[in-house]
């Protein structure tokens, strides 16, 4: 992969160094280079991600979910940790709650690669797993 240019360490280098470096993530034009996979509503077997379920990722990425509420309050969280019970044992990263019937709370946080992430809450909240890079289907641990 290529490396940043360093002060002192790439004499004579520095240009070809730093092209190669903004190559990786950048097109030839200078726009950046789509980094990110399809997303996936199945865990590592195929079956679809709930609620209350401990997930580790495979890859770094994102946790989407949404739910539709039914009433003011109804609510959906986002937890992160580094054991397979995110819920008890991990940080809430995100929360969003109703502002009334029909509203539909969602969360959206990033998860690093072998870091564990759970969804908890009302009702049957609709989980998506996004990748950075190509896509690798979550694991569930419960």
């Amino acid at each position: 992969m290529a490396g940043i240019p360093t002060v002192g360490g790439s004499d004579g280098t520095w240009g070809s160094e730093l092209k190669d470096f903004l190559e990786v993530a950048h097109e030839a034009n200078g726009t950046l280079k789509p980094n990110f996979s399809a997303y996936t509503l199945n865990d590592s077997d195929g079956n679809a991600m709930l609620k209350s379920h401990a997930y580790k990722a495979a890859t770094d990425g994102f946790a989407m979910a949404s739910v539709v509420a039914n009433a003011l309050g109804d609510a959906i969280r986002g937890y992160v940790g580094a054991t397979n019970d995110p819920a008890g044992a991990g940080v809430l990263v995100q929360g969003n709650a109703a502002i009334g019937n029909s509203d539909i709370p969602s969360i959206c946080f990033p998860v690093q690669k072998n870091a564990y992430f759970e969804i908890t809450g009302y009702g049957t909240p609709t989980i998506r797993w996004m990748s950075v890079g190509t896509l690798s289907a979550p694991v569930d641990y419960n």
